[in-house]
């Protein structure tokens, strides 16, 4: 690192992008922390976005909205059957489509035309008085702002119009809606009654032609001598019709006949069904059972000869003839039957043959009746129908309404609808923010100064010998005792004692410290954690020595560039080696723009220009005469004196070697303030005869850089630099870690053991 830093061959771009890692671009909590450090700029920006917004808007003319919703209803297009008969009926089912027609129709220039003229003939302004131009350009804002749009899946349409005057954006969004429907039903009615004359001139037509083609049927029907018992049925071919049906059932009963004739003739009589079945035989079978029962009983107890039983016998051959002779009537009743089936079949059937001979000679003439009669029921059915349709659709177009239905009607509107102060403020407040958040993001990655502790040490190569908060963080903690630092840091370096003397004041001067000078921090605000850091960094460069010896005597304190904080950090450690009862004495070199007098509250007379000038030996002068004593004790301040004409010059005099020395035997520690040394080079020759050079930075201020470049001149002087001070570090502002109020309860003994 070392010699990446010092190596003269090595240009300064290189040396910071060797010593200046890439850092970690991804991490949330480092973007947070950016964030939390530079939230300032974010809420400037949003604020400087939320007033540009608000100023935006004041100047503008205020536009108001007018809003109106109306249902687009589905129209059935096949209403009794209607479709097919109107030549404009749409052919698309989808209601996407028919919603978008509907929207592009109230946006056609023809109605929003016909709306414009309409509004600017009902004012009742002069045609070129200011009135009716405010109003003409009030309607033309209205008609170019004019938007619909489908309401998500459903048929409702949402109309808005945008005008400088809340009346006419109503009253145009209104009149929109009214005119639309009403060209909407002029238009059906149009087509309806164009529709209409059509059907009836091609009814007329048709009635003609049917009317001419049944005199042509009739007319041939009676040249030709057919006959029909219809418009349709020929008499020939019916009663042809009628006498194969006749032929053919009487074929059925024949054969019919035949076989039960048959059956009656080739199987015993009394197993014929007929014969079963007749009631007279079924009479005689009962008797002849009943005689033959009779016969039974008079058996067992009289002889064949007796009377009775012959009388009974004799009876019994009755019945079986009388049973014989009803068998042989019904078998020749199924003769005769059968005779007079055949007999009906031979005449049935020499009619049919005369009957089909008769139509055979008819069919050539039948061939071109069917052909007419075909063409009559053609123009009838047409007739018919046309004539069924042109009554559908007269009941049809009588039914016909508008498919738009008003929802919501436009009303003027109470507010303006641009320009919004909110929402403008808050788009500016948004946009601010996001610039505020690149400015801080493009700061923080640009940002080439030293911001956290422990970069010193890491770029320079240097001992980083403490950190300084800024004096605002401690405005909320809380306080120290002095006696408890004082004892640790003389029990430390051998001091042996309480200053306790050093802690006088009163009641009004604790109340006060708040206003106090931070040059005299240590002093008037004790003990606070600003307080508190001065004495950190004086134990590190008492104990710069080697295990704590040779402590350095003659300090130079300088920085890279102004208004880093030397002489802040010179009195405050000046006032902490005085209040562990060290003899010190601060030496203000900054001849151009000296301060020490100032906060010391000395007066500048006299000073080190006035030794440096004088010839008298350095020996000879008392102590009074080279320095002054503050109210601090062990405190002793040599102011710089009159503004001389060369500095260098005299800080060049071996006079100023020999007030070194002279101060070297006289106190414990010789504080030197410095003026910048990149600019000036009297930092470069006091360090050549002082022990050491102490540089301080100021966090987000001093530039690497110019550190690089500082610690290059010192180590190319041969000037030992004793390490650096980061000055007015806040970690809300520049990051790193922080303070944490636990440390107080650990300097009161509050913290408990588990955190000891």
């Amino acid at each position: 690192m070392k010699t990446i830093l010092y190596d003269p061959a090595i240009s300064q771009r290189e040396r910071l992008e060797a010593v200046w890692p890439e850092e970690d671009t991804g991490g949330l909590l480092e973007y947070w922390r950016i964030l939390r450090r530079q939230r300032g700029f974010v809420f400037l920006g949003a604020l400087l976005g939320a007033l540009a917004g608000l100023l935006f808007s004041l100047p503008q003319v205020s536009i108001y909205q007018a809003r109106s919703r109306v249902e687009i209803q589905g129209s059935n297009q096949d209403l009794l059957n209607t479709r097919e008969l109107n030549p404009l009926a749409s052919s698309s089912d989808s209601p996407l489509a028919d919603i978008q027609t509907q929207i592009k129709m109230f946006q056609s220039e023809s109605l929003i035309s016909w709306v414009m003229e309409k509004l600017n003939q009902h004012s009742t302004g002069k045609p070129d008085s200011p009135e009716m131009r405010s109003r003409e350009r009030a309607v033309g804002m209205a008609a170019g702002t004019l938007e619909v749009e489908a309401l998500g899946q459903s048929r409702l349409l949402e109309i808005r119009s945008d005008s400088t005057d809340p009346a006419i954006a109503a009253q145009f969004v209104n009149t929109l809606t009214r005119e639309f429907t009403e060209k909407t039903l002029v238009g059906l009615w149009k087509s309806a009654q164009h529709t209409g004359e059509l059907l009836g001139k091609q009814l007329g037509e048709l009635k003609s032609n049917l009317e001419k083609s049944e005199g042509e049927l009739q007319k041939y029907a009676v040249a030709s001598d057919l006959m029909f018992t219809d418009e349709k049925d020929n008499v020939a071919e019916e009663k042809l019709r009628q006498l194969q049906e006749e032929l053919s059932k009487s074929q059925g009963e024949r054969v019919a006949r035949q076989s039960r004739f048959e059956t009656a003739t080739a199987r015993p009589t009394e197993t014929l069904p007929e014969v079963l079945d007749d009631p007279a035989i079924q009479s005689y079978q009962l008797r002849l059972a009943e005689l033959r029962r009779q016969l039974a009983e008079l058996n067992t107890a009289l002889t064949p000869a007796h009377y009775k039983i012959q009388r009974i016998q004799a009876q019994i051959s009755e019945v079986q003839e009388g049973i014989k002779r009803e068998s042989a009537n019904i078998v020749k009743r199924l003769r005769n039957e059968y005779d007079a089936a055949v007999r009906r079949e031979r005449l049935l059937a020499g009619a049919y043959f005369s009957q089909t001979k008769l139509v055979s000679d008819q069919s050539a003439k039948g061939i071109r009746y069917n052909i007419l009669r075909r063409e009559v029921d053609a123009n009838r059915q047409l007739y018919h129908s046309i004539l069924q349709k042109v009554k559908e659709y007269g009941i049809a177009n009588a039914l016909r309404a508008s498919n738009v239905r008003v929802v919501d009607p436009a009303v003027p509107p109470s507010a303006p609808y641009k320009p919004n102060l909110l929402s403008n403020s808050t788009l500016g407040m948004l946009a601010g923010g996001c610039l505020g958040l690149l400015f801080v993001f493009v700061k923080e990655r640009t940002d080439r100064s030293i911001r956290s502790p422990g970069e010193s040490s890491l770029y320079l190569n240097l001992r980083e010998l403490g950190v300084i908060p800024s004096s605002n963080l401690d405005a909320d903690k809380p306080r120290l005792r002095q006696s408890e630092w004082l004892f640790w840091v003389g029990e430390k370096l051998g001091a042996g004692k309480y200053l306790s003397q050093l802690t006088t004041g009163n009641d009004s001067e604790e109340k006060g410290r708040e206003n106090n000078p931070v040059e005299l921090a240590t002093w008037q605000r004790q003990p606070t954690m600003l307080a508190e850091s001065f004495r950190t960094v004086l134990t590190s460069i008492l104990f710069a020595g080697q295990n704590g010896g040779d402590q350095p005597r003659v300090i130079v304190f300088t920085s890279s560039s102004p208004l880093e904080g030397k002489t802040t950090v010179v009195t405050n450690l000046a006032i902490a080696l005085a209040e562990i009862n060290r003899r010190v004495l601060v030496i203000d070199c900054d001849l151009r723009r000296p301060r020490q007098h100032k906060v010391f509250n000395l007066a500048n007379s006299w000073g080190l220009t006035d030794l440096l000038r004088e010839f008298k030996p350095v020996a000879d002068y008392p102590r009074g005469a080279l320095c002054k004593e503050t109210r601090i004790p062990n405190l002793w301040v040599l102011p710089s004196g009159p503004g001389p004409i060369s500095i260098s010059s005299l800080l060049h005099s071996p006079r100023m070697a020999d007030l070194l020395d002279r101060f070297r035997a006289e106190f414990d520690m010789v504080l030197i303030d410095t003026p910048p040394m990149l600019q000036l080079s009297d930092a470069r020759i006091l360090g050549r005869l002082a022990d050491g050079v102490i540089l301080v930075f100021r966090a987000g201020q001093t530039l690497l850089d110019n550190s690089v470049l500082s610690a290059r001149r010192f180590e190319e002087d041969g000037t030992p630099v004793l390490g650096a001070i980061l000055n007015d570090w806040d970690p809300n502002k520049h990051g790193g870690y922080g303070y944490d109020d636990r440390y107080y309860d650990y300097i009161h003994g509050k913290a408990s053991l588990s955190q000891s």
